[in-house]
């Protein structure tokens, strides 16, 4: 049977559970994760629950370095020559 439900917004989180769940949590992702709804979600619910007064905490920003692509490169290169070296010395 075909289902146009999407397992992750059918699940129901009561505003209390929401709320608890979002004050002993250290992050948008961990409560994403505890109720299982999505992060923008999770995000816009906090916002519209303290649009209502509703006074819950405020997360960090999230700091996400730079992917330095050179370096990535040059590690994979190293792998695949660590590998090969290593396919080698099995034959031998």
């Amino acid at each position: 049977m075909y289902s146009d439900s999407n397992p992750t917004t059918d699940i129901k989180v009561d505003p209390r559970k929401f709320i608890e769940v979002w004050q002993t949590s250290n992050s948008v992702a961990e409560v994403a994760s505890r109720t299982r709804i999505e992060k923008g979600s999770c995000k816009v619910r906090a916002y519209r629950y303290r649009q209502k007064g509703v006074p819950l905490k405020e997360f960090p920003p999230v700091v996400v370095e730079e992917t330095n692509w050179e370096e990535l490169a040059d590690y994979a290169r190293k792998l695949v020559a660590e590998a090969e070296t290593s396919a080698g010395d099995q034959q031998e």
